[in-house]
């Protein structure tokens, strides 16, 4: 026997309404459901006609199938509640969330935390050293919904330094990365921007190293070259 959807029925319908737009309930029932246990679960939620998670309310703007629940099951027949919401919710839409991460690395230096030149020591000769030492790498971490798709600000923005003072810090000290997701076929986007710092800019640094010795000269100071794209990270708005 063909299975038989009914949906949008009165008896259980519920709906709220808040900052991050509605949630709403609509109650569905699949009747001549075949099966047994967990099976006739299955072959319900394959019902033609059922809606697919994802999809749009009929009626609410912005408001997409994020769930579907099994209320009850009654011989051949198995009640659904279809649950509603605005994708928002998973963020909060007007203003980011903020994260601070930080992790371990390391890099190598010819200065100790005194700016002083290490060196190393025998039979009465010194010669420069350049070490490898313990480093913390530091980002800010900003995620918010937006309804706009994000792919120009991505392709201007990600993989770019800050060209003015940005977060209280110095030009070219923020290397921003840029990621994105929609699960509502681009209606809005989940947009995550991460800047990583760096106190002494991400600038490119060249050492001339003496073949002798294969490092720098204590007194040697590095060469500076500016080879990342630089942005005004200000017009992100991250903090609207």
């Amino acid at each position: 026997m063909t299975m038989k959807l009914t949906i949008d029925l009165a008896d259980g319908t519920g709906a709220t309404y808040a900052r991050h737009g509605w949630e709403i309930d609509r109650p569905a029932i699949v009747e001549n459901v075949e099966g047994d246990g967990y099976k006739k679960v299955v072959n319900a939620l394959a019902c033609p006609g059922l809606p697919f998670i994802g999809w749009p309310h009929p009626y609410l703007p912005n408001t997409y199938l994020e769930e579907i629940t099994v209320a009850a099951i009654s011989g051949s027949t198995v009640h659904l509640r279809l649950h509603y919401s605005n994708p928002s919710k998973r963020a909060n839409a007007e203003s980011p969330t903020i994260e601070y991460n930080s992790g371990m690395s390391s890099e190598q230096t010819s200065k100790d935390k005194d700016a002083s030149d290490i060196t190393v020591n025998y039979g009465g000769k010194s010669e420069g050293a350049v070490p490898s030492v313990a480093a913390s790498s530091k980002a800010i971490v900003f995620t918010r919904v937006e309804a706009e798709d994000p792919r120009a600000k991505w392709m201007e923005y990600d993989g770019a330094v800050n060209s003015i003072p940005f977060l209280g810090e110095a030009a070219r000290t923020w290397f921003c990365v840029i990621r994105a997701a929609s699960s509502n076929n681009g209606i809005t986007w989940e947009v995550t921007y991460e800047f990583s710092y760096k106190w002494d800019t991400w600038d490119a640094r060249v050492y001339w190293r003496d073949p002798a010795t294969g490092c720098p000269p204590p007194d040697y100071e590095a060469e500076v070259y500016r080879c990342i794209k630089e942005k005004d990270f200000n017009l992100l708005l991250l903090f609207l």
